[in-house]
C-alpha cells in the first residue's frame, strides 16, 4: 500500500512539473492585441466623413509606445498623415498649456501667484512694464 501511495505521489509531482505548452507565433491573433485595436479603431475614426487626417502618438518615460498617423495631410494629393506630418496647431496650445496649469495648480506644485522666473531658465522682462513682476 505505501509503494502504491508513494508512486500515485510521484507520478502526481512528474505531471504537475510538465512544461506547459506555450503559444507559438501562429497561434496569437493578431487582430486581438490591444495594439492592433487601437490601430483598427484609430484608422475607422480617420475615415468618418469630413475628417482628413491626424496622427497619435503615446510615450512615457522609457520612451515613444506606439507613434502612428492616420487619413490625409494633403486630401487633393492624398499624401498620408505621418507621426511627422507638421501640423499647423494656432492657438490651440494655449488651451492645452492653461489646463496643464489648472493641473498643476491643482495638485499643489505651483500657484498662480509665482513668478514665471521660478520655472524658466532664463529672465523674462515686460516690455511695458520693466519693474512688474510677471506671474503664472
Amino acid at each position: 500500500m505505501n509503494r502504491n501511495v508513494i508512486l500515485s505521489i510521484h507520478g502526481f509531482a512528474l505531471l504537475s512539473c510538465s512544461e506547459k505548452e506555450t503559444p507559438n507565433s501562429e497561434s496569437i491573433n493578431e487582430e486581438e492585441t490591444p495594439i492592433h485595436q487601437l490601430t483598427a479603431e484609430l484608422d475607422s475614426t480617420s475615415k468618418a466623413k469630413g475628417f482628413n487626417g491626424f496622427a497619435v502618438a503615446i510615450a512615457d518615460e522609457k520612451g515613444t509606445l506606439y507613434a502612428r498617423g492616420f487619413g490625409y495631410s494633403i486630401v487633393g494629393t492624398n499624401e498620408k498623415y505621418t507621426e511627422n506630418t507638421t501640423q499647423q496647431i494656432a492657438s490651440v496650445s494655449k488651451t492645452s498649456i492653461g489646463l496643464v496649469l489648472m493641473k498643476t495648480q491643482k495638485m499643489g506644485k505651483l500657484k498662480w501667484d509665482d513668478s514665471i522666473q521660478n520655472y524658466l531658465p532664463f529672465q523674462v522682462i515686460s516690455p511695458f512694464r520693466p519693474s512688474a513682476e510677471i506671474t503664472i
